[in-house]
């Protein structure tokens, strides 16, 4: 999975802005290594790095299968987008294990996985809504087992979706939707409006 995030987010505190030095954009945050020699301040290349949050349905229709392909999927999109913490929670039919910031390799370790209840996306959605600083882009992995009411605003929501034996598809018609491919096989994206 390839998630490309380019440009400003929408609506965000200046103060909270993730950036880090090269990029696209001109910013006098990170003033160019040229100003100093120049006397005078000049706009240097920014790139600003999205604030990601990743979901994990441990529902008890994702298998172990299931949750291992789903974390492998995170850590592959840690190392595409170059970014080093991310926001992570776990939910079934309620937040069963609150957000907390975590790396890749605690992704690569042991992950303690919490609840095995029903699936209900909701609470995990509202939950990630509140957090600060707020994510740019949610990625919820889920087998599509569940079904949902409410859909955050300002934020990119991406349904990774886990193949089962009985179900692959996406569990609602907004958002972006991204089915893992089975070994070997290409990954099917089905394009989603927002």
């Amino acid at each position: 999975l390839s998630i490309a995030f380019h440009g400003k987010p929408a609506v965000r505190d200046q103060a909270m802005i993730s950036i880090e030095s090269g990029g696209m954009d001109y910013s006098l945050s990170r003033p160019s290594k040229r100003s100093y020699s120049r006397g005078f301040p000049r706009p240097g290349l920014v790139q600003y790095q999205p604030e990601v949050a990743f979901i994990l349905d441990t529902s008890a229709s994702m298998g172990d299968q299931q949750i291992i392909a789903a974390l492998v999927e995170a850590v592959a999109i840690m190392k595409s987008l170059g970014i080093e913490h991310v926001w992570f929670l776990q939910a079934d039919t309620n937040v069963a294990k609150k957000a907390a910031r975590i790396r890749i390799k605690d992704l690569m370790g042991r992950v303690k996985i919490h609840g095995r209840g029903g699936t209900h996306f909701d609470p995990a959605l509202r939950a990630v809504e509140k957090l600060k600083p707020k994510p740019d882009l949610v990625v919820y992995f889920t087998d599509g087992d569940g079904y949902v009411t409410y859909r955050p605003k300002n934020m990119t929501v991406v349904w990774c979706v886990v193949r089962n034996h009985w179900n692959r598809k996406p569990p609602c018609d907004w958002g972006h939707t991204v089915i893992i491919a089975e070994e070997g096989k290409q990954p099917t994206r089905l394009p989603r409006t927002a």
